[in-house]
């Protein structure tokens, strides 16, 4: 089985409120039209925080610039296909 390595971040507002986000609708993406925190796929020598800031900047077009690592989790997610993982 292959090792893939995502991040997320759980954006808060002033009101403690968190950012999700709607999937698109397509079947050809894991979890299609469900709610979901903001994150991606890890890329080949990037940190967790590396990750997060690029994805935030590629999906809703804002710059991070300060955020504080919490926690690493391993977990398994089978039978499921992701097109174009590394």
């Amino acid at each position: 089985m292959n090792k893939i390595q995502g991040s997320v971040i759980i954006l808060l507002n002033s009101n403690n409120e968190i950012l999700l986000v709607l999937r698109d609708d397509k079947n050809s993406i894991p979890f299609p039209n469900t709610w979901n925190l903001l994150g991606g796929f890890i890329e080949n020598g990037e940190l967790p925080e590396e990750c997060i800031c690029r994805e935030i900047r590629e999906e809703i077009e804002i710059e991070l610039t300060d955020i504080n690592f919490f926690k690493s989790t391993i977990f398994m997610i089978e039978n499921i296909t992701f097109s174009g993982s590394k």
